[in-house]
């Protein structure tokens, strides 16, 4: 997504793992550093590749905005709802045209 970056260094994943209380993940899969776009994420892409190897009908899911905001370092919101609130913002234009990814008709 825009306004993050997927670089890494020692003293992110610190600041992740003061900020977040689970065990299961060391480190972020992100950093926040502004305000969140679609950048370079490509659902219609991924849907489009689905598609052409589905045999019929399928199912395409999105991780939640709240699994995602779990995952990453905020360092621009600095709020869990606004985050989660823009992650969901991004997802939901992205996907709002699903139907037209594949050339279905409402």
């Amino acid at each position: 997504m825009g306004g993050s970056r997927s670089t890494i260094v020692r003293s992110d994943s610190e600041a992740f793992c003061t900020k977040h209380d689970f065990g299961w993940r060391a480190k972020s899969a992100g950093v926040v550093t502004g305000p969140l776009s679609e950048g370079s994420l490509n659902l219609r892409e991924g849907c489009e590749r689905a598609a052409s190897v589905a045999a019929g009908a399928f199912k395409f899911t999105v991780t939640s905005p709240y699994m995602l905001a779990r995952t990453l370092l905020d360092c621009h919101y600095n709020d869990f709802e606004a985050l989660k609130m823009a992650i969901a913002e991004v997802l939901a234009a992205l996907v709002a045209g699903r139907d037209k990814f594949l050339g279905l008709s409402s």
